[in-house]
């Protein structure tokens, strides 16, 4: 690093016998003083940490993106379902057991289980597809355990519908309605979970 500096001025006579002063400089060559331990990890080159940040791309079949498609088909179909068979539920509940009540519970019965079939084939199928990509695993994997949760209720509610000629009426059917609402709920939350997760 140079350094300049001024050690002082030298008088020199003129033709005016007046003294005037030169100005003498002088540079220093010194070595140049280290800088401050920055504490840089050079052993990753920028390039390399830059595509850490990034997120994976992974490659999916294309016979994935058609079970997606039918997952969500199949998803918007189970809303009006899921109403239905909560109206027609509750009918039958309060002791409206029309053979219309009936009939609409035990259609939509019927849809919700087949589209339920549907929806935890192709999930399931698509989960295990990607398995190995990271990107939004979380969220796949708790969507996933969720709807498996509902699945097993609507099964346990199945098993649990009142039959006028076994067992307490009254009592199964309170236990199949509040297996079914807690499947329903569950169904939901995961439904809306996948929705703002997006």
């Amino acid at each position: 690093m140079a350094t300049w500096s001024i050690p002082g001025t030298v008088p020199v006579e003129g033709a005016t016998a007046e003294p005037r002063s030169v100005r003498l400089w002088r540079v220093d060559f010194a070595a140049p003083e280290p800088l401050p331990d920055a504490h840089l990890d050079l052993s990753t080159p920028a390039s390399a940490a830059i595509e850490e940040q990034r997120p994976t791309a992974y490659q999916y079949s294309d016979f994935y993106n058609t079970r997606r498609k039918i997952h969500m088909i199949a998803s918007w179909a189970t809303i009006p379902m899921v109403i239905g068979e909560s109206i027609a539920g509750q009918s039958l509940y309060d002791g409206n057991g029309s053979e219309s009540a009936k009939s609409a519970h035990g259609a939509f019965t019927a849809g919700l289980a087949a589209l339920f079939g549907v929806n935890t084939v192709t999930g399931v199928w698509n989960l295990w597809e990607g398995r190995h990509d990271p990107n939004g695993k979380t969220r796949r994997i708790v969507h996933s355990v969720l709807m498996l949760g509902a699945d097993f209720g609507f099964v346990a509610a199945a098993s649990l519908a009142p039959d006028d000629d076994e067992g307490n009426f009254t009592s199964d059917r309170s236990a199949h309605r509040n297996v079914a609402i807690a499947s329903m709920a569950v169904a939901t939350a995961s439904y809306i979970y996948m929705l703002v997760t997006r």
